[in-house]
């Protein structure tokens, strides 16, 4: 799904929220089918994926910045 937005400077999103926004989108609606069948309450698994999001584009940035940092060391 893509995500339309008006952005002025102050509401600007950062590339950790885009890839929890995407990673969510993809799998927020397999978590409450799972939660259905299981009998989970829907409401908290919805806050597993969006917990799971944010922690899945922390782990992507910082991967991305390490290997800024390897690919662009200046003493090599």
């Amino acid at each position: 799904m893509t995500l339309q937005l008006d952005l002025e400077g102050k509401d600007l999103i950062s590339l950790e929220d885009a890839i929890a926004y995407e990673f969510f989108m993809d799998n927020v609606s397999v978590a409450m089918e799972n939660a259905k069948e299981e009998g989970i309450d829907i409401g908290e698994a919805i806050a597993k994926v969006a917990k799971a999001s944010y922690m899945i584009a922390n782990i992507f940035c910082i991967a991305r910045y390490h290997n800024i940092e390897q690919t662009h060391d200046t003493d090599a």
